[in-house]
């Protein structure tokens, strides 16, 4: 991390090229944040991965001899350690700072520098192995980095002509994975996109940062101001505009990789396409332009949706996820509210004599979840709420309630998960909890919140603004959020394939002999599985993989989901069966 020594930490700071994202942000703010975001997404728990040096520049325009500078150097870098006090990201700041002249190349200082980041790079890399055969196969993709994108049979064909293919299908996919999580290339198994490799990763984000530096030439052509300006005011990108934009990059030459760009900003939910929802066949249907989240502009008044919400019925509680690290979530919500558009209808609304406005913004979401009910995503201070609302004013379908609060959940904790990968923490990066939603609180819900597991602890819970005289029924309360295994099943029964046991063994916790048992195991198989396995995980898989070879045809989810229920109810995540769920109806 490196810092200009001839400025204080309390400085302005402007990047040139996003001005509007850095206006009033001081050095200590950028450090706090990075500082932050590193332990976060890539760091351990107890921060001692990855390391991060301390470097100052301009020590030549320091003032005083050798010693002086060096003590102001390590006066300041200090004052950097402080911000972090009794705080495990104080770990991840190495003990060796360096402070240099970058205008004297034999600076013993850079030689220094150099030689740790070469022994801490020697030792972060040690004792991780991968297969020897992979060698031959990533040198040859490392040769072709130009070509930017290629097909995944192009790789399939490069594989063939190695000396040492690795010839399986599968064997390259888990070689692709390996090196998308390593940083060295994207790719995701996943239909569409797993018919592409984007060999280099910096391609894609020069082909977004072109999109949010366009605007020296954009606003300065009058057959594109019009749609710069939606871009700025209303975070709507274009076709017309985005193939503009990016034909003014020769170098890059993005028009030629158009679609697969645009399919992996959507993967990566830093833009979405905007949908419309369809009264008569319940559908959605894309509208052919992206929602840029990075430019959607603060919700500072409450009318709009204030008469939006007033006289509807809403769920009778806001739920709250509350975050460890409050840096991020401004990220975390950008990524929520892409995913968000590429599921559901951005909500508009026309008062008379007034503009229609779209009520989307960087703190606030609303959309069309169904006919009649409406998703409302919120985020004040390191919270991000959610409730929905009936616009009939029939009554609030609990279904639709659970659906929206998993979606949203489950984006949150992949984005966090996506870049920490092994080393995040078990569990969710944030707790649950509630506001009362009472009408007395008008729309904006109580001041105060409370736990999730206060609330299961009570019949009824008075409301956490104390002063207002109503309780919270938490029973009734709860259930509009949580659905559990209520109404778990596939219209279609569907036969397992070994895929879905892998992921319903995770969903699966304890007492899962008991479950066995119900599927018709006996008890010298389940205890040879205990023998055969380790992990608790694999166990379930074992077990579950033996039930479909021994019921064949008859191994539905349907029936499985039906054991879960009778044996082992209060052991299993039903959030991420009914994930499952969806994604199954979805194929079929």
């Amino acid at each position: 991390m490196v810092f200009d020594l001839t400025k204080p930490l309390s400085a302005v700071i402007q990047d040139p090229e996003f001005p509007n994202e850095t206006v009033g942000k001081s050095m200590q703010e950028f450090t706090e944040y990075w500082m932050r975001s590193i332990h976060t997404y890539v760091g351990s728990d107890d921060g001692s991965q990855p390391p991060v040096i301390l470097v100052g520049t301009h020590k030549d325009l320091l003032k005083g001899d050798e010693n002086m500078r060096q003590k102001f150097a390590d006066d300041y870098f200090e004052e950097i350690r402080k911000l972090f006090e009794d705080t495990p990201i104080i770990n991840h700041i190495q003990k060796e700072d360096f402070a240099v002249d970058c205008t004297n190349p034999c600076d013993s200082s850079i030689v220094e520098l150099r030689k740790a980041i070469i022994r801490l790079g020697s030792n972060s890399n040690k004792g991780k192995l991968i297969p020897a055969r992979w060698l031959p196969l990533e040198k040859e993709l490392l040769a072709k980095k130009h070509k930017k994108i290629i097909l995944y049979s192009e790789v399939v064909e490069i594989d063939a002509q190695n000396e040492f293919p690795l010839k399986n299908k599968e064997t390259i996919k888990v070689f692709l994975l390996y090196q998308h999580a390593k940083g060295n290339l994207i790719y995701f198994d996943e239909k569409p996109l797993s018919a592409y490799v984007a060999l280099d990763t910096q391609y894609v984000i020069d082909a977004f940062r072109c999109i949010i530096t366009s605007e020296r030439f954009c606003k300065k052509e009058p057959a594109y101001r019009h749609l710069w300006r939606k871009i700025r005011q209303e975070a709507k990108l274009e076709m017309k505009l985005l193939e503009r934009i990016w034909s003014t990059d020769a170098k890059h030459n993005f028009l030629e990789h158009k679609y697969v760009l645009l399919m992996l900003m959507q993967r990566h939910h830093i833009i979405s396409e905007a949908l419309s929802y369809d009264d008569e066949t319940e559908e959605t249907k894309g509208l052919g332009w992206y929602v840029v989240p990075c430019f959607l502009r603060s919700y500072k008044t409450n009318d709009a949706l204030k008469k939006f919400v007033t006289g509807s019925q809403q769920t009778k509680l806001k739920f709250v996820m509350s975050f460890y690290i409050s840096p991020v979530v401004q990220i975390v919500f950008y990524r929520v509210i892409a995913a968000l558009v590429g599921k559901w209808e951005i909500v508009s609304i026309k008062f008379p004599k007034q503009e229609k406005q779209v009520l989307l913004y960087e703190n606030l979401g609303v959309f069309k979840i169904d006919r009649h009910h409406v998703g409302i995503i919120e985020l004040h201070q390191g919270f991000i709420e959610l409730r929905v609302q009936n616009r009939c004013n029939s009554g609030v379908n609990a279904a639709i309630v659970d659906l929206f609060r998993r979606f949203v959940v489950s984006n949150v904790t992949n984005e966090f998960r996506k870049h920490r990968h092994a080393a995040i923490k078990q569990g969710k990066p944030f707790d649950i909890c509630f506001k009362c939603n009472d009408k007395s609180h008008c729309f904006e819900g109580s001041q105060q919140i409370v736990s999730l597991e206060e609330l299961k602890e009570t019949m009824v819970e008075p409301c956490p603004d104390s002063l207002t005289g109503h309780t919270i029924c938490t029973r009734q309360a709860l259930s509009e959020w949580y659905q559990d295994y209520q109404n778990i099943r596939l219209k279609t029964d569907y036969v397992l394939e070994e895929k879905y046991l892998s992921k319903l063994s995770k969903t699966i916790g304890e007492n899962w002999h008991v479950l066995g048992h119900e599927l018709g195991l006996h008890d010298v198989k389940i205890e040879q599985i205990e023998l055969d396995n380790k992990s608790t995980i694999r166990m379930i898989f074992k077990m579950l993989q033996k039930w479909s070879v021994q019921k064949e045809d008859n191994a539905t989810f349907n029936t499985l989901i039906q054991a879960m229920k009778t044996a082992i109810e209060k052991y299993v995540d039903w959030d991420e069966v009914r994930n499952i769920v969806e994604e199954i109806e979805s194929k079929i």
